[in-house]
């Protein structure tokens, strides 16, 4: 190595140590990759021959007989055109010339100037659950024996932001990602096409986002994105909670109750919770009396029964109140219904269900079937016991669709003119033999749980199999 090659090696050496990350150098050498430098002040265009490269920048050196460029540093308009092979993968993309080596090595630096595309037109995006997000799979650009696997950080209808690692920095806008992955947990892969929109710099070191259009999505997509956001999405939650005409409850998915958590609640801030969800659940169906308040729809936490709240991506969208007949808080329906109209209600068999409440935002889903399968598997960890439900006049045939039977027993709703409230049971029989439903359904809501309590706990008690005297 002569003095000069010397100095050049130094002198590359000293910029790279400067840089703030590390430029693919194989990338240059293993793919057909090359670009064109152009200004409207030149005569021709200026091809150059990439060293290495990532998406903020590039190392190029100029090829054949191309002009120096020691007279134009200071030019603001240049461009710079990236091949691959004979297709152009990117025109036009806006450089700073950040520095330049002298014969023999016709070296220069790049930085390219625009990281990211402008604004486009967007649906609205959402952010994916931290840690249970999507992700996508695709085959490299460059590389049909190489797989790209990128984290989907939020996710829209026509596009989503990807996190991936650096060592697929060589990524930049207008690459096209044909036939990648979609993997949703829980469902499977679906194939989309995927256009580079943007690239930047990621928060946290070790990798960088990508920001990406879906390509002639389709109904199926819709479906698949809308399905994950309902149940998965803190965002796309709140949003729904915050305004019932938002896009966002457009979009909304009839299937949740596969997405929910469920807790007893049991301190005063979660009980704080329910109250307020009570509140904006029952105003908005008039359930409520004039001047009522958020205080006034409990009596204080020590004076409820078992409370159960259904949490969406850590957001309480419902819950419902737990009496056991043979503790020693009475029954909240035979303050509506006088106890002697209900004598076939056994007491030491029989949990009542009360002060349901579906958030307004996830009404019309099956989240009500949710919280009625919690109750039995509840009822099903005490032995198998029947199950007791005031429901309105509009709502008794969604309970009979779950196997519930009208005691004959109704009285007329405090606050809803027209309305009655009507005394339903769930009975053992029904959850554990299908009694009142078709095979199907009890398959759908009851056989699962019936068959996993068997196996841990063994058949249910003998007094809860019994006929109630």
């Amino acid at each position: 190595m002569n003095d000069s090659d010397r100095t050049m090696a130094n002198f590359l050496t000293t910029i790279d140590e400067q840089r703030a990350m590390a430029r693919d150098v194989l990338a240059g050498a293993q793919f057909p990759v090359s670009g064109r430098l152009r200004c409207p002040a030149w005569d021709t265009d200026v091809p150059v021959e990439l060293i290495n490269y990532h998406y903020r920048g590039a190392c190029i050196r100029l090829v054949g007989n191309a002009p120096m460029l020691v007279n134009d540093i200071t030019h603001q308009d240049i461009v710079f055109d990236f091949y691959l092979g004979r297709q152009c993968l990117k025109r036009g993309m806006p450089i700073r010339i950040a520095w330049q080596a002298f014969p023999p090595g016709r070296i220069l630096g790049i930085e390219f100037l625009a990281h990211s595309s402008p604004c486009l037109t967007r649906a609205e995006r959402y952010l994916c659950h931290h840690d249970i997000a999507p992700y996508i799979k695709s085959s490299d650009p460059l590389d049909a024996n190489r797989h790209l696997y990128c984290k989907v950080i939020d996710i829209s209808r026509s596009g989503m932001l990807l996190s991936t690692s650096l060592t697929n920095k060589h990524l930049f806008p207008g690459m096209i990602l044909d036939n990648a992955q979609l993997v949703v947990p829980g469902d499977p892969p679906y194939t989309l096409s995927l256009t580079i929109q943007n690239t930047r710099e990621a928060p946290r070191d070790g990798c960088f986002h990508l920001g990406v259009t879906v390509s002639a999505s389709g109904q199926d997509y819709e479906r698949l994105v809308s399905g994950y956001m309902s149940t998965m999405s803190p965002s796309f939650l709140q949003e729904c909670q915050g305004s019932s005409t938002s896009q966002a409850r457009k979009m909304r998915g009839k299937r949740l109750k596969h997405g929910l958590t469920f807790r007893v609640v049991s301190s005063e801030a979660g009980y704080r919770e329910i109250l307020a969800l009570r509140y904006h659940g029952y105003g908005t169906k008039g359930k409520l009396r004039q001047n009522a308040t958020v205080d006034s729809q409990g009596e204080g936490l020590a004076q409820e029964g078992t409370l159960i709240g259904a949490y969406l991506a850590g957001k309480l969208i419902a819950s419902m109140e737990l009496r056991f007949g043979d503790a020693h808080q009475s029954f909240r329906t035979f303050e509506v219904i006088p106890r002697e109209q209900l004598t076939s209600v056994n007491l030491t068999t029989t949990v009542e269900v009360n002060r349901l409440v579906i958030h307004p935002s996830c009404q019309g889903t099956d989240v009500v079937l949710g919280m009625i399968q919690k109750a039995h598997a509840i009822v099903m960890a005490h032995g198998g016991k029947d199950i007791l439900f005031l429901a309105t006049t509009t709502l008794t045939p969604l309970y009979r669709k779950v196997g519930c039977i009208e005691l004959g027993a109704s009285a007329p709703h405090p606050h809803l003119q027209g309305e009655y409230l009507n005394a339903m049971m769930l009975t053992r029989d029904a959850f554990l033999k299908g009694h009142f439903l078709q095979l199907t359904t009890w398959a759908q809501l009851y056989q699962t749980t019936n068959e996993y309590f068997q196996k841990i706990c063994g058949a249910p008690h003998a007094n809860a199999l019994a006929d109630p005297p």
